[in-house]
């Protein structure tokens, strides 16, 4: 999920609960500012651990998935595959 998409779930997520943007901020401990932020997608300066307050703030869990284009991230994941000497440091 891109910033943009983020920005428009969390916007619903706090409309369905009638709350305000200063509502949300004050039950994440986070500035009014940082929501309008993420609202707009705007998560470049923003850490990980504000975007999840805000998200859980709205009773939801952000979900993190990395994707290469390199293939299956599993194989990447393999011990020996991953290694740049790969059997050789088992031998």
């Amino acid at each position: 999920m891109d910033g943009r998409r983020l920005g428009l779930v969390v916007r619903a997520l706090r409309r369905r609960r009638g709350w305000r943007q200063l509502d949300l901020a004050r039950a994440a401990a986070v500035s009014q500012s940082t929501v309008s932020a993420v609202e707009r997608g705007h998560l470049d300066t923003l850490s990980l651990r504000t975007i999840k307050a805000v998200v859980a703030a709205l009773d939801g869990r952000l979900v993190h998935e990395v994707r290469w284009r390199g293939g299956h991230i599993e194989r990447l994941m393999d011990e020996g595959h991953a290694s740049p000497l790969g059997d050789f440091r088992r031998a």
